[in-house]
């Protein structure tokens, strides 16, 4: 393993949680003081739902990254080969998924959305921020040709370095301006600018390589793109599907009470996150060396890491949750155990899975993952719905819904070991 190369993927990492954490606690003040609370809400809805289009092309300028960093130095022409195809792929997914995603989510801002802002302005930010979205792949193709350089953290650094261009342009056109179309217009302008960038780099990549006129098929990257995209899309369902239905079957209170204690079970895992992003192209580059034994004796170490570390922090807010409860939330709200529990089992599943399924990703190896994580996850939410739906408990719901969490770790299991049994050298 480079230590050097994962301790700047860390730092790089690292980069992008404080612009999140600058981000969270300046966005939200200065918008609701600017545009005013309704139509601050209005705006996260909007670009809630449109962050889904963050995966317009399907993952496969993600699956690119994985499969050119596999390639041999000898073999950059076919490299070069596979970026222009996969390009042109990701632009063509893109434009499709944003007009289908528009089309089928369009209709609740037209119907739903009471509020005095004008229906017209609400239509035109929401295709603004879709487009905005959708454009992600170009950034994500220039981290791919970094990743082929060898230099995974100049590409998280990059993708962060964008992300400091579109807070500023969102912060100053809530500054300047109290127009939602204004304000979705700024943030635009500042994607299609870190887009160009990107796009330029990218090319002149391409020219620098060697050129081959042979045929390079990029059928594997877009479906291992497909089983990236529909892993993220499951787990960003896993994280806010079950505070929507609390919400509506039982109560906006409830849902707070059971997202605000699953937050406290999970705060181990952002910097477990991180240092597993942070590692994923030393899997790659494992696997592509022939070097299976390393890969996986990296996954367990990291497994075990990940898990102990759940462990010991949940335990000891377990122990403490009375005093945490009294100070964090000054009595407005009383955390209790019964509900904590499940959601601590859950995190610490999600511990034990997330090496496993970062693993398998990072070699394009996504197709029975995908699979395994929507079979499981569709049958814990419709037994947990069901149990909602009759016991209007929100305890027996996160006890449903860490039952599945635990059942995806020896079927992750599995699967990995198969997988090194078929690559044995």
């Amino acid at each position: 393993m480079n230590v050097g190369r994962v301790i700047r993927t860390v730092g790089a990492h690292g980069f992008g949680q404080a612009i999140t954490l600058v981000s969270t606690l300046l966005i939200p003040a200065i918008a609701i003081r600017s545009i005013g609370p309704d139509s601050f809400g209005i705006l996260l809805t909007i670009t809630g739902i449109s962050q889904l289009l963050l995966f317009a092309d399907l993952g496969i300028s993600h699956s690119l990254a994985n499969h050119i960093c596999m390639l041999p130095q000898a073999r950059s022409s076919e490299a070069r080969a596979t970026i222009i195809k996969t390009r042109k792929l990701a632009l063509k997914y893109s434009l499709i998924s944003t007009l289908v995603f528009f089309l089928l989510s369009a209709g609740y801002f037209v119907f739903n959305a009471n509020t005095g802002i004008e229906k017209t302005d609400i239509i035109v930010c929401y295709i603004l921020f879709s487009i905005s979205a959708s454009l992600q792949f170009t950034i994500n193709l220039f981290g791919a040709v970094q990743r082929y350089q060898d230099k995974p953290d100049a590409a998280v650094y990059f993708t962060n370095i964008c992300r400091l261009v579109e807070v500023t342009a969102l912060v100053t056109a809530y500054l300047l301006s109290t127009n939602l179309v204004v304000i979705a217009l700024c943030a635009l302008s500042a994607r299609i600018l870190t887009s160009a960038i990107a796009n330029k780099r990218v090319n002149a990549f391409i020219n620098a390589l060697p050129h081959t006129d042979n045929d390079q098929s990029i059928k594997d990257i877009a479906l291992a793109g497909k089983g990236i995209a529909l892993t993220r899309t499951i787990q960003h369902l896993t994280l806010h599907a079950p505070v929507i239905l609390i919400s509506a079957v039982i109560s906006p209170t409830t849902a707070t009470l059971f997202s605000t204690t699953r937050t406290l079970s999970r705060l181990a895992m952002q910097p477990i996150s991180i240092g597993i992003a942070s590692i994923q192209h030393e899997w790659t580059m494992y696997w592509a060396r022939n070097e299976q034994k390393t890969f996986h004796r990296l996954t367990t170490i990291t497994l075990l890491v990940s898990v102990l570390t759940l462990l010991a922090t949940t335990g000891i807010t377990l122990l403490f949750l009375p005093q945490i409860s009294n100070a964090w939330l000054s009595e407005k709200l009383t955390l209790s155990s019964a509900l904590f529990i499940p959601a601590a089992i859950a995190a610490i599943a999600q511990a034990a899975t997330l090496p496993l399924t970062q693993s398998l990703s990072s070699i394009n190896k996504t197709k029975t993952l995908a699979n395994i994580l929507m079979i499981v996850t569709t049958i814990s939410f419709t037994v947990a719905y069901m149990v909602l739906a009759q016991t209007k408990s929100a305890v027996a719901m996160s006890f449903c819904l860490a039952a599945g969490e635990v059942l995806l770790i020896p079927l992750l299991v599995n699967e990995f070991r198969s997988l090194l049994q078929k690559h044995r050298p």
